[in-house]
């Protein structure tokens, strides 16, 4: 029974941590993203927002995710990025000052008022508090049966040698401590396990510093694991591991020179846990740049030495880990790769373009095979999206179905430059129709149009500012308006005699009108938006992209 009390507080903790983390997820949802991403600025900044994050969305493997996902904008400046997470760190230590009182007694009352806000309420906020307070009675209730497993450690002869000898191998401790907190990814649950052997009597004193040591070291593997995806993210992550190593051996000098503490164990060691990571916080503010260049060198490519590496391409931004860890960060993920989706669209009609401005119709058929990059972009962001769970507020849930639409919309979009438009320009250069300079300008503003409307549906998307939704729906009036006056116009040439007047209009109205429906699909972006957002005061952004803009685009004439 012993180890079974052991292993259900430690399962009690972790599901009570996940819950707590998706209970302040459902009750914050993306404006928590959006508070990280405002605060980069300035390091003082990032530290101040990472420990308020890391304090309401307590998840050590969640905060290196966004991080990382933070840090592949390159206007955020990398050092602003660690100094967020070292503010997470900090954050997150709070949770197992909670777990340090005895509120034991109390594990009742949590889960009565959180079953009653969870269960029984249909508004998104009031069960998120009441998911948070479940969260803690699960919590609270770990301790319990930790507390038993560890009376009963100290009645077993074999047990209590064993941990006699982890007492007075401090190393030994740390390395099995830090390989712990890598298998549970979760610092409350390697904190509350230690709190709850302390009180036993299992640890001494002298081993809670180690404990901290080997928390926060298999802590930082963790983030370093999960930043490996990326070259910014691996020095991300080294850097942080670093920081954690080097002051967990200077503490430990320190320690071994006679450093003691009379303070209770259960809050001795949570204390220490939070010292330790503002004093890494604190230590590394004015070196972040310098502890950086060192993880530069480790992980440098395989080029001339000195050379800056350029980060390795990214194949998805659709990170199934995020998937489990908030509903929040993976549709910040969600939102990355619709971007990237828009990019495909928007070169798609650049090379059209460039290929019906230079007579070139094997570029036009390269063109179309394009396409299948496009429907694979729809399946895998509709799979992803299916996957974030019901633990979604309001704002989030209408935040998913934009993306549902706006990633169907740039599928529709693909197949009609493949099937509609390349076969109509493909026409044109075959029967080597020469359009009206009238009909050519007019078909070139609808091409400019189309690339310059999908930056700033991906504007939309990315800020989700009701002015681009409006402005999109604007100008597809005035668009439709530019294509019933051509459409008129062609209607007077069918009494013509001249027959090759009359293909000539014929070749442009397919292609204008080809035109027209891209058009037409990428302003239900705006009317989209504007349906789900119209009952809603606030449409502040959930996350912004500094770099995609509505002028991001070059002119056409340059490509």
């Amino acid at each position: 029974m012993i180890f079974i009390n052991l292993l259900a507080g430690i399962a009690l903790i972790l599901f009570g941590v996940r819950f707590l983390r998706k209970g302040l997820d459902r009750f914050l949802g993306g404006r928590l993203i959006e508070m990280m991403r405002k605060a980069t600025g300035s390091r003082i900044s990032s530290l101040t927002a990472g420990i308020a994050a890391g304090t309401l969305a307590p998840s050590s493997t969640g905060l290196a995710l966004l991080t990382s996902q933070i840090l592949t904008d390159k206007s955020v400046k990398a050092a602003n990025v660690l100094a967020l997470l070292l503010g997470g760190n900090i954050g997150i230590t709070f949770l197992a000052h909670l777990v340090s009182f005895n509120l034991k007694d109390f594990a009742g009352a949590f889960l009565f008022l959180g079953v009653l806000g969870f269960q029984y309420s249909k508004r998104a906020k009031v069960r998120g508090i009441g998911q948070c307070l479940l969260a803690l009675g699960f919590i609270v209730l770990s301790m319990r049966f930790i507390g038993e497993g560890a009376s009963g450690m100290i009645a077993n002869h074999d047990l209590t040698i064993v941990f006699g000898i982890l007492n007075s191998h401090p190393l030994l401790l740390v390395v099995m401590v830090a390989i712990l907190a890598v298998l549970l990814q979760s610092s409350t649950a390697t904190i509350g396990l230690g709190i709850g052997l302390a009180d036993g009597g299992v640890l001494d004193n002298s081993s809670l510093l180690p404990w901290v040591f080997g928390t926060n070291i298999g802590l930082g593997i963790t983030s370093l694991i999960v930043c490996w995806g990326t070259i910014e993210g691996r020095r991300l992550g080294w850097a942080n591991l670093l920081l954690k190593s080097l002051l967990a051996y200077g503490l430990g000098l320190l320690a071994a020179s006679g450093l003691k503490s009379t303070l209770p164990a259960a809050h001795l060691l949570p204390i220490s846990h939070t010292l330790f990571n503002v004093l890494a916080a604190v230590i590394a503010l004015p070196i972040l740049s310098g502890v950086l260049r060192t993880s530069e060198t480790l992980f440098a490519s395989e080029g001339k030495k000195g050379k800056k590496m350029e980060p390795l391409p990214r194949e998805t931004y659709l990170d199934p880990q995020a998937l489990s860890e908030s509903p929040s960060i993976a549709l910040t993920h969600t939102t990355r790769e619709c971007l990237r989706m828009a990019d495909e669209v928007r070169l798609m009609l650049q090379h059209l373009f460039l290929a019906r401005k230079n007579n070139s119709p094997a570029r036009i058929r390269k063109v179309k095979v394009e396409d299948d990059r496009i429907d694979k972009f729809d399946r895998e962001i509709i799979l992803y999206l299916s996957q974030i769970g019901d633990d979604l507020n309001d704002y989030d849930r209408n935040w998913q179905i934009e993306l549902l639409n706006f990633a169907n919309e740039l599928e529709t979009v693909g197949d009609v430059i493949e099937k509609t438009l390349c076969d109509a320009i493909l026409k044109q250069l075959a029967e080597k129709i020469t359009l009206p300079q009238d009909q050519e300008e007019l078909i070139q503003m609808l091409f400019g149009a189309a690339i310059r409307r999908i930056d700033l549906a991906g504007s939309l998307i990315a800020n989700r500012r009701t002015e681009h939704a409006k402005a999109l729906v604007a100008e597809q009036n005035k668009l439709d308006a530019l294509s019933h006056a051509a459409t008129h116009r062609h209607f007077e040439l069918i009494r013509q005699v001249d027959k090759r007047a009359l293909y000539s209009s014929l070749c442009f109205l397919d292609i204008m009108d080809a035109l027209l429906r891209i058009n037409s699909h990428i302003s239900s972006v705006g009317l989209v938006f504007i349906r789900l957002n119209s009952k809603q005061t606030d449409t502040k952004p959930p996350v912004q992209f500094p770099a995609m803009t509505s002028s991001g685009i070059l002119p056409i004439g340059n490509h």
